[in-house]
């Protein structure tokens, strides 16, 4: 008898102790990533979401977030291991393939060009879209983020599709939002070519009027258009895909949960109170910020999105051949994790 009990406990306590190995345990499930962000912009929001949320960690996934200002600063990091997500536009992964960093986009973040034109009020343009175009920007300052980058291509492209010469404008380094915001606030340029909060900044303040809005859909020349399709992804290494693939497993999960949830009306009150969070109005302005975050969600969500479109990273492939920054197209292949969503 004292033979067949020690015989049942020692089978309880192996049954007992598969069942906890075989159970999940929240610390050994945990995985950290570290994601990269751009500080004090809403193309970030995704992110700031999937942490300030919980979207991660019910993936299993511990989050720390990186703010870096440049693509070329995240990509740096991505290669020396210091980072796992790069938040960049897909010319940018394109050339960071093409220059040998073996990298894969594994998620959409943006799938419409975020760009607009903006004017000073005494800048004319008569007619809808394109129309007006040439009138409104030939012998302008037009304020743009950096020279050599896609915004200004994307200004030289339509410059040529409104008929004017590559001189007939002069393009004017002014930074992202913040910088640019003060170089048009002290009319050192009579356009920006730029991204949010800008286009909202200016229009509640009357500074400024929207000439062409390529977050609209067919307002911009097919240059504009057609790469932004594709126009943002999150992206990683191809070791580290290799060597976590539950982790971007998780990551890309995260996000389609986000992007259901931030189009869900019953949590619009909460996403507003998120984006007044990460993008609160300048204070010296006085806006209203409650007016203020809805109208920056109203007009940026329709460009946020998780896929990823290989019409247009062909695009990106075409303009970055085009302007000879690229001496071969990328296998698009390549830069797009078979398992991404399309």
């Amino acid at each position: 008898m004292n033979i067949w009990r020690r015989c049942v406990f020692f089978m309880a306590s192996a049954i007992c102790l598969g069942g906890l190995a075989g159970t999940p345990r929240p610390a050994s499930a945990t995985e950290k990533i570290i994601v990269h962000i751009y500080p004090g912009s809403l193309i970030s929001l995704y992110a700031h979401l999937g942490k300030d949320l919980g979207f991660y960690k019910k993936e299993g996934l511990s989050a720390e977030l990186l703010p870096l200002n440049s693509g070329p600063e995240a990509n740096a990091a991505l290669a020396g291991g210091s980072l796992n997500f790069v938040l960049n536009t897909s010319d940018n992964l394109i050339l960071a393939k093409s220059r040998g960093m073996d990298v894969v986009a594994v998620v959409g973040n943006q799938v419409r060009n975020f760009y607009s034109f903006v004017g000073q009020q005494y800048i004319k343009k008569p007619g809808q879209g394109m129309q007006g175009m040439a009138e409104a920007l030939k012998g302008k300052r037009i304020g743009v983020n950096a020279i050599g980058t896609n915004g200004d291509r994307f200004i030289r492209a339509t410059m040529k599709a409104a008929g004017l010469g590559p001189d007939d404008s002069m393009l004017v380094p002014v930074g992202g939002p913040p910088s640019a915001l003060a170089a048009f606030t002290a009319k050192s340029i009579d356009v920006a070519f730029m991204w949010e909060p800008f286009q909202t900044i200016t229009s509640m303040t009357g500074a400024g009027k929207i000439l062409l809005d390529c977050r609209i859909e067919n307002q911009c020349p097919a240059q504009l258009e057609k790469p932004g399709l594709a126009f943002q992804t999150y992206y990683t290494s191809r070791k580290f895909l290799n060597e976590h693939p539950n982790a971007v497993a998780g990551f890309v999960r995260a996000h389609q949960k986000i992007n259901a949830w931030v189009r869900d009306p019953k949590n619009r009150n909460e996403l507003l109170a998120e984006v007044k969070k990460l993008l609160p109005p300048p204070a010296a302005l006085n806006l209203d910020a409650d007016k203020y975050a809805r109208q920056v969600v109203d007009a940026s969500l329709p460009a946020f999105g998780i896929t990823i479109s290989r019409e247009g990273m062909k695009a990106w492939n075409e303009q970055l051949l085009a302007a000879g920054l690229i001496p071969r197209a990328v296998d698009i292949n390549q830069i797009i994790w078979d398992k991404a969503p399309q």
